[in-house]
């Protein structure tokens, strides 16, 4: 699940968001299927020039390889008490740096194999 992670929040960084949504099975609970163009939205939103994170990069936020980023990512992965499946929290890399921007996943437990949900892009 970590490596999953770890790939999706790669092809981010690749400017494959095309294909990263596609690694995506289902929609969260809200109804969202996120698509490309809602990822870049949202990161634009959430780090735009008004906030602390755009002052210290006026180039605006861009994806950065996992393996590329500085300090150590904050990972939490855990099962859902009913048995459901997993949820895995997974920081964001951002400009170079693990940014305050958490993915969160769900593996639900489907008949023959795990089904991923991005559960939502945001600051924790």
């Amino acid at each position: 699940m970590i490596e999953f992670a770890t790939q999706w929040l790669n092809m981010c960084a690749q400017d494959r968001l095309a294909e990263a949504c596609s690694m995506i099975d289902l929609p969260n609970a809200w109804g969202t299927t996120w698509t490309p163009e809602s990822i870049r939205k949202l990161v634009a939103e959430t780090f735009s020039s008004d906030t602390l994170f755009g002052t210290d990069h006026p180039e605006g936020p861009t994806f950065t390889q996992v393996d590329e980023t500085t300090r150590s990512e904050h990972v939490h992965l855990g099962a859902y008490e009913d048995d459901s499946g997993f949820w895995l929290d997974h920081d964001v890399p951002l400009n170079g740096e693990w940014s305050d921007l958490t993915a969160q996943f769900e593996f639900l437990k489907q008949s023959g194999g795990l089904a991923v949900v991005l559960i939502d892009l945001h600051v924790l």
